[in-house]
């Protein structure tokens, strides 16, 4: 069953991107995030009533799950959001398939932490693939100052996953992945409120039902339930045993975004999409092996 639900969870994360692309049809980035972060903290807020009540956190916490819940959350789905206007749903799932070369240079030049010949040859691997899909696909940043804008944006994404992983490591151990989750998703949609919540509601009336499916399925699906799902099987296989799932994301959202919206997925980015998926399981596989030569390196939990 866990397997199961695993792959259920791969499934929501691919397909999220085909449907941010068909649910930006008829809404803005900022709104469109806003409407997913109100929805995944209402299933979060049924969830937790459900297992007994909300969880407490303690008050010193609450500047740092506010920093990560408008960088790490509210700024990653803006960025995502605003860049998949200008580039392929299967494009942005590549870059975003580059989270772990993004954090492995982030901790070795802001924690110092050592980069292994093998996790080099992974980063250098993944870059290769990057500047492939980017420079050569249907959305090359050489055709257009928008496609260049997307990429950007995209990127962008993905840096605020790195900030959002390094910065929430304390918090995450202290009180589990799925309550930090649930805290952020509160601030994310907070910050976004203010500014936004006039705007949105008034789109939101006249908002068809396919994209209104979109919204359900992102804030649902590929949200509370994908990270209810994938926190469960880290607590069942452990983190080395999950990440295998993770290289699935990228093909779901590749075949999800050709049946569904008609993209076309061209040689030259299944090559960049290869070297990606390649470089990024050459960098974790080192990082699985120096956490073992090394168990204080994996945490409490």
């Amino acid at each position: 069953m866990t397997a199961f639900l695993l792959l259920l969870t791969a499934v929501a994360w691919g397909l999220a991107f085909p449907f941010i692309k068909t649910a930006l049809l008829e809404l803005p980035p900022a709104e469109l995030t806003l409407m997913r972060m109100v929805t995944a903290l209402l299933a979060f807020i049924v969830y937790f009533l459900i297992k007994g009540g909300f969880p407490k956190v303690e008050k010193k916490d609450l500047p740092r799950l506010f920093l990560l819940g408008s960088i790490g959350i509210a700024c990653y789905h803006l960025s995502l959001n605003y860049g998949e206007q200008y580039v392929n749903a299967g494009t942005a799932s590549l870059i975003i398939a580059s989270d772990p070369i993004f954090i492995a240079l982030a901790a070795g030049l802001l924690l110092r932490e050592k980069i292994t010949s093998r996790q080099g040859l992974g980063i250098a691997i993944a870059f290769a693939g990057l500047f492939t899909i980017v420079l050569t696909g249907p959305d090359s940043v050489i055709l257009s100052p928008e496609n260049l804008l997307g990429t950007l944006a995209v990127c962008g994404s993905a840096l605020c996953f790195v900030f959002y992983t390094i910065f929430g490591k304390e918090v995450v151990e202290k009180y589990g992945a799925l309550t930090v989750t649930a805290y952020n998703l509160f601030f994310a949609a907070l910050v976004l409120l203010l500014p936004l919540g006039a705007s949105t509601a008034r789109l939101a009336l006249g908002l068809s039902l396919p994209t209104w499916g979109s919204i359900l399925f992102l804030g649902v699906f590929s949200t509370m339930m994908a990270y209810t799902f994938w926190y469960k099987g880290m607590e069942a296989k452990g983190a080395a045993g999950v990440a295998v799932y993770l290289y699935l994301v990228p093909l779901f959202a590749l075949v999800g975004s050709q049946l569904l919206i008609g993209e076309k997925i061209t040689l030259l980015t299944l090559i960049g999409g290869l070297l990606v998926i390649s470089g990024v399981y050459l960098n974790n596989s080192a990082t699985q092996i120096k956490a073992k030569r090394n168990p204080l390196a994996r945490g409490t939990k």
